[in-house]
């Protein structure tokens, strides 16, 4: 995956498509010159295109420390350790499946993700302001199933909607 080069995507979109691959773009190529500025990456001018420049990024030692190779190819940053402050509430209303309403905290919380900048591209993640300021504790939700023996197997968590 790294280094990587930016590119930009124009056209017009696909209303079929929901998923949409110049925002996306975009975004990418807006967290990639914001996680250089805090030293996670290497940002190197490499060309243009057209009136537009080309940055080639590459993972610093700072960056490496932060990544979390088991996930999505190992092209996202891991940080941080999630601590339980008080489970609001469990539910068990679906046959096999018991869901799991908490309040958190994190500790061990670098720098970078405190840059207003950086967390607020994450706005669809719930408590990410929360959780990582410490202001207030932040929502999170995981969900188990029942095991045979009666023990819980995590199928799915979120904390501060972070996918687990």
């Amino acid at each position: 995956m790294y280094p990587y080069t930016i590119h930009y995507l124009e056209g017009e979109i696909d209303p079929n498509d929901p998923y949409d691959k110049i925002k996306q773009n975009k975004r990418l190529n807006l967290k990639l010159s914001l996680y250089a500025k805090e030293g996670l990456f290497t940002e190197e001018l490499v060309g243009h295109d057209g009136d537009k420049p080309l940055y080639r990024y590459n993972l610093t030692d700072e960056g490496r420390k932060y990544l979390d190779k088991k996930w999505w190819g190992g092209t996202n940053f891991c940080f941080g350790r999630i601590v339980v402050d008080k489970i609001d509430e469990v539910d068990d209303q679906l046959q096999g499946m018991r869901m799991i309403y908490f309040y958190y905290h994190m500790e061990n919380v670098p720098n970078w993700i405190k840059n207003k900048d950086i967390y607020s591209l994450y706005k669809g993640y719930g408590g990410l302001k929360e959780a990582v300021l410490g202001d207030i504790p932040a929502p999170g939700t995981h969900y188990y199933n029942i095991q045979y023996d009666g023990s819980l197997k995590l199928t799915a968590g979120t904390s501060g909607h972070y996918v687990l």
